[in-house]
C-alpha cells in the first residue's frame, strides 16, 4: 500500500515554503505587518517600474535579505 502523504510533503510540490510559514508565526503579529507593508511596498515599487512580479519570488528574496542581514 503507497504511504499517504502529511500536509508538508504535500505543500512543497503545490509551491509553499514550510519554513518561510514557520519563521513567519514565529514573529509577533506587529513584526508580520511590518514584513508584509515590506513586501507590498517592493512588488508596489517593481510593478511601477514596469516589472511583472511573482509575490513567491518577492517573498523568497526579502527573506534571504534578512537572513543575510542577521548574519552581518
Amino acid at each position: 500500500m503507497a504511504e499517504s502523504l502529511n500536509a508538508i510533503d504535500e505543500a512543497e510540490p503545490a509551491g509553499l515554503d514550510m519554513r518561510l510559514l514557520d519563521a513567519n508565526l514565529s514573529y509577533s503579529y506587529e513584526q508580520r505587518v511590518v514584513h508584509h507593508q515590506e513586501a507590498l511596498d517592493l512588488v508596489l515599487a517593481l510593478e511601477s517600474l514596469g516589472y511583472q512580479v511573482d509575490e513567491r519570488w518577492v517573498v523568497r528574496k526579502l527573506w534571504e535579505f534578512r537572513e543575510n542581514r542577521a548574519k552581518s
